[in-house]
């Protein structure tokens, strides 16, 4: 899940190589880049779909992200993941147990602010059409061994902000994301992105760190 979740896009100088329309793609993630750093906070309602035709899989979830720089707090298809920055709770209802582990700051880890600054490393953009309030771009990674083959994001152009996230894998899988609720700049407790095992009665704790 934690994989899965790496979704927010920033900031780095594209190759002189690039098409024109790459650079206006990445004008685009630059904009995107700066109104999402520019919040202190961000809240995200947002419905989840994995799919799989080959093997007949069509999931759908509703879930909820809530992040503070490197805290963060999300809560889809009965887990709850949390992290102060330092340490990752992973909380599996159906079971009542939790899984602690250190974040590790790369794609084991999830934060919108690191994925921001980081996006680059892995990916570029190809291709930009205007779809209604949308502009959508078509990204591509530049290692072989990249979690997913292709990422297609919108951006809506009035608000610069995100409305939704397509990635694709080599296994046929798409995990799409859309944006029911954008919310910045909300007042946040750092207490929600730890978790208190008294909140839990019974919880049975995996420590892994």
């Amino acid at each position: 899940m934690r994989k899965i979740f790496i979704t927010y896009l920033l900031l780095a100088t594209t190759a002189p190589s690039l098409m024109a329309q790459d650079k206006k793609a990445q004008a685009a993630l630059d904009d995107l880049a700066k109104t999402t750093q520019s919040y202190t906070t961000v809240r995200i309602d947002f419905s989840y779909r994995m799919e799989n035709k080959a093997q007949k899989i069509n999931e759908v979830y509703k879930g909820t992200l809530i992040s503070k720089g490197d805290k963060y707090r999300v809560e889809v298809a009965e887990q709850v993941i949390l992290s102060d920055g330092k340490t990752v709770w992973t909380y599996l209802e159906s079971a009542n147990e939790v899984q602690i582990s250190n974040s590790k700051g790369d794609e084991e880890g999830f934060s919108p602010t690191r994925f921001l600054q980081s996006w680059s490393k892995d990916y570029k953009p190809k291709s930009m059409k205007e779809a209604g309030a949308d502009q959508v771009i078509e990204l591509q990674p530049i290692k072989k061994n990249s979690s997913f083959n292709r990422v297609k994001l919108c951006i809506n152009k009035a608000r610069k902000q995100i409305s939704s996230i397509q990635l694709f894998d080599s296994s046929g899988n798409t995990f799409s994301y859309n944006v029911l609720k954008f919310n910045p700049n909300q007042q946040v407790a750092d207490n929600i992105f730890t978790f208190d095992p008294k909140a839990y009665p019974g919880v049975e704790v995996i420590d892994m760190r």
